[in-house]
């Protein structure tokens, strides 16, 4: 459209450097990413701004003695998203963090005994929606702060040939301001291999303290995060897992199959609209409700080797419905659900030196709650929504190719190092997905209308080199 542009900036950064140590191993990461897109649309005098940035850093040792062996992790991560909208007449912000900081452990003993460790501090910034102009919204959302202590023991059976059982108990201590929860995740497991086949089958329970919500009338992961607390109690899922695995032709092909169910209760979606944001009484605890359904699906993959060619081909089918108080007498789906996704890798090894790669996807469009009608009165946007997450964004699908080239190693101060240069071509064939939808005000037409954004990624190229010393 006349007057449309993209704009697109990022950063990423990766160290990892590795040091034996006395019969252990050190080994420290850090990364840092920071993405920027804009786009503007002439036809709606509208620019959507989205930002996403990660700083991380982890030290991991690791010592494996005789009779017992160990990993220890430190870790930091600060992650932060934001969503803008700029029109001619108002500017709407919407940022949101979560900052974690970790130690965790991991034992092994005789016996086939298993031990472990977590101490997790969290602080989470929730959505502090911000607009200037025509509307002047300054929301005052206080960051949480939240601890979690774990621990968990397994041990592992052997009852006749190849057959083991385990069972496994994870203990939780979860203190957030005026909240506090203890529970205990037991989990048991029996697998039985054979020679070149393996089946596994699990059933327990799982909590999850920390939820990530976002629009579900916009299909747009503007998701923010926050801590489990009264009211907002955590997340609990109850059900089974089977995997199979079958080796086929040596190691040149392995058909994996998978299926799952759960139960699910306290999951939270979000109940509010992005209209409502510019309220400044908004609260992002109050604009979640929790709901309860069930998670059901399967996956089938296979892997090959067929000479300098090798990869993997993959189906997943996941059903995630719910209850919503809207509507009580009907299943519908998750702001999350995945649903259908197809998804194929290829590695051509050319030579030693040179290396091809192929990637394809096709998923169901994320599901959204469409808005069957929006009215202005007295200068006040009233929006009318259909059942949650009822309608889905278009399919998506799309190529990335890429192709790696291994420099020749040099020695430098001593050291010996390798280095591979990568070039990739994402969305090869330049499909226009939708990432994201919203309805937008339309001066020059006085009508509000349908606004789509569609991904970025359509044939963008990009080079990058990797060094190893």
């Amino acid at each position: 459209a006349p007057g449309s542009a993209t704009r697109y900036s990022f950063n990423d950064f990766n160290l990892t450097a590795v040091r034996a140590t006395g019969g252990g191993q050190l080994k420290v990461s850090g990364m840092y990413s920071d993405d920027r897109l804009t786009l503007g649309d002439g036809s709606f005098m509208l620019d959507t701004r989205m930002h996403w940035s990660n700083a991380a850093a982890s030290a991991v040792y690791t010592h494996r003695g005789e009779r017992l062996g160990m990993t220890h992790t430190l870790s930091f991560s600060d992650m932060r998203s934001s969503l803008g909208l700029d029109m001619p007449s108002s500017r709407l912000s919407m940022p949101s963090s979560l900052t974690q900081t970790s130690l965790s452990g991991e034992f092994s003993m005789p016996h086939a005994i298993k031990a472990g460790y977590r101490i997790e501090l969290s602080r989470f910034s929730p959505l502090r929606p911000s607009a200037r102009g025509l509307v002047a919204v300054e929301n005052s959302v206080v960051s949480t702060d939240a601890m979690l202590v774990s621990a968990g023991v397994s041990k592992d059976w052997r009852i006749a040939g190849n057959v083991t059982i385990g069972a496994q108990a994870r203990f939780v201590g979860y203190l957030t301001e005026g909240f506090r929860r203890v529970s205990v995740d037991p989990l048991v497991t029996l697998s039985a291999a054979g020679e070149g086949r393996a089946l596994t089958l699990c059933a327990g329970a799982w909590s999850q303290w920390q939820h990530q919500v976002g629009f579900g009338d916009i299909g747009f992961a503007s998701d923010y995060w926050l801590p489990a607390r009264g009211g907002l109690g955590p997340q609990r899922a109850y059900g089974g897992v089977a995997d199979y695995r079958h080796d086929l032709l040596g190691d040149a092909l392995t058909i994996s199959i998978g299926a799952f169910a759960k139960a699910v209760s306290g999951a939270p979606e979000f109940s509010g609209d992005i209209f409502g944001v510019l309220d400044e009484s908004f609260d992002p605890y109050l604009s979640v409700t929790l709901t309860n359904g069930f998670n059901v699906g399967g996956n089938a993959m296979v892997n090959y080797v067929l000479g300098p060619v090798s990869g993997w081909a993959g189906y997943s089918l996941a059903v995630c419905r719910r209850r919503y108080h809207e509507c009580p007498d009907r299943w519908l789906p998750s702001s999350s659900e995945p649903l259908h996704s197809v998804k194929a890798l290829a590695d051509w090894t050319i030579s030693p030196k040179w290396k091809a790669t192929a990637y394809f996807i096709l998923a169901s469009g994320a599901p959204y709650t469409p808005v069957e009608a929006i009215y202005m009165v007295g200068g006040n946007v009233l929006t009318e929504y259909g059942l949650p997450n009822s309608a889905r964004l278009p399919l998506y699908h799309r190529l990335d190719l890429s192709a790696s080239w291994r420099l020749p190693r040099m020695h430098v101060g001593g050291r010996d190092v390798g280095s591979t240069l990568n070039f990739s071509l994402l969305n090869a064939y330049a499909h226009r997905n939708v990432e994201m939808q919203h309805y937008v005000y339309n001066d020059e037409t006085n009508q509000i209308q349908l606004k789509r954004v569609y991904s970025l990624y359509r044939m963008l190229p990009s080079l990058s080199l990797s060094v190893e010393f």
